[in-house]
């Protein structure tokens, strides 16, 4: 379970202004397996977390503690970037919009797109 120290420390990080013409994030299909682990690497960043923070000391970067941190956030991100991404609607369109031109120019003018992207004076025959 989160403490309000936690919280607390996990909204500092966050609190960077968003891009709003940044690329959308997508979402993922996690496995079961690659859930339990993320979920269990969360539980051990939080509790090592809640550690530093209760203890009031002052962090430094090579405290072992925030080392450890560390690396268990980065397990954390690969086991998370490990899973596939699942298409949006919109890619799926795009996707079938594109298959479905280069089929028509394939049938209504006998030209591959590809070549024709590589050497636009065919298209003029």
């Amino acid at each position: 379970m989160e403490s309000a120290n936690t919280k607390a420390f996990v909204e500092q990080s966050h609190s960077e202004p968003v891009d709003k013409y940044k690329r959308p994030v997508h979402t993922r299909y996690i496995t079961p397996e690659a859930g339990y682990a993320i979920e269990k690497l969360g539980h051990a960043i939080d509790y090592l977390a809640d550690e530093l923070v209760d203890k009031g000391t002052l962090l430094s970067p090579n405290d072992d503690r925030v080392q450890a941190i560390q690396i268990l956030m980065a397990l954390n991100r690969e086991v998370y970037f490990e899973c596939p991404n699942i298409q949006t609607v919109g890619e799926r369109f795009h996707a079938f919009l594109g298959r479905f031109i280069r089929h028509a120019l394939k049938k209504e003018i006998g030209l591959e797109v590809e070549s024709a992207m590589k050497c636009p004076t065919q298209l003029h025959r």
